[in-house]
């Protein structure tokens, strides 16, 4: 072929027609393979974040008895109680004694059970599990607050007295 027969051939309606389909089949195959990659990181983080939840709220020495067990060791979550408040930033002691200072932000969700609570409903001695990223200043920047009921290990032992059965068939 020579330079005017394949310029022709370029140019013609049903070349461009297919070019242009083949074009924007590529555009969407690329599209389609980085939706399936985000799908894919997605799943795997999920499915860490449901091991980590096992191992950070449910106690190995009994089934279904929720503790807070120190085990999320990140610079970007924090658990245990609210030592103090000040403004927007929390003070929170983990069992092990170490201090995490907890920023809040506009964005910042306060969780109680099932309800969405506000900042100024949060008070000291409230145990708190703190999911966030961290900041430039050394802090935790909190995304997610969830208040949670004391750990097992922190609450009194429950006040149980056992009776003696009483005999209440008489003697004859």
């Amino acid at each position: 072929m020579n330079n005017k027969e394949l310029k022709d051939y370029f140019q013609s309606k049903t070349i461009r027609a297919l070019l242009v389909i083949l074009g924007i089949a590529i555009i969407l195959l690329v599209i389609f393979r980085a939706g399936v990659e985000v799908g894919y990181r997605q799943a795997l983080y999920s499915g860490r974040f449901g091991d980590r939840y096992q191992k950070t709220f449910i106690n190995p020495h009994g089934p279904g008895r929720m503790v807070m067990m120190n085990t999320i060791d990140s610079s970007h979550d924090a658990v245990g109680q609210i030592i103090k408040i000040d403004n927007n930033l929390l003070t929170i002691k983990a069992q092990d004694g170490t201090e995490k200072i907890i920023s809040l932000t506009a964005s910042t969700t306060i969780r109680k059970f099932r309800d969405t609570i506000h900042a100024a409903d949060l008070h000291i001695d409230d145990s708190v599990v703190v999911f966030g990223i961290p900041s430039v200043n050394g802090d935790i920047e909190a995304k997610l607050i969830r208040i949670v009921p004391a750990p097992f290990d922190m609450m009194p032992p429950p006040q149980t007295t056992l009776q003696a059965p009483t005999s209440s068939s008489s003697k004859k």
